[in-house]
């Protein structure tokens, strides 16, 4: 999977999710937000009563998808710079996320 975003537009959508997300849940999974790529990126946030859905303005350039921490992925997305996004996931489910002079790798 690989899209690119503004960071601006990130923050929103992960914000937004993040209300559905449970902070600390019995199910791993639950704590973390779903990332779609397709024709457009989705972000899912779920927890057992609340889904959070965002379509995100971005150009996905493979598909694929993954589900990352919640609160990782949340902190590393606001302390970015302001401008262009991109997002990989290599094979090894390893997410990285570069942002002009910014890299991060975490595991999805």
């Amino acid at each position: 999977m690989k899209f690119v975003c503004s960071k601006q537009d990130l923050v929103d959508a992960v914000t937004t999710v993040q209300k559905a997300v449970m902070a600390k849940a019995t199910l791993p999974i639950l704590e973390g937000i779903y990332i779609e790529a397709g024709e457009n990126v989705k972000l899912v946030g779920n927890c057992f009563d609340l889904g959070i859905e965002y379509i995100l303005q971005a150009d996905s350039i493979e598909k694929g998808s993954i589900v990352v921490n919640s609160r990782i992925f949340g902190d590393i997305v606001r302390r970015l710079p302001d401008s262009e996004v991109f997002i990989h996931v290599k094979d090894n489910f390893v997410v990285t996320i570069e942002c002009v002079n910014s890299y991060f790798e975490i595991k999805g």
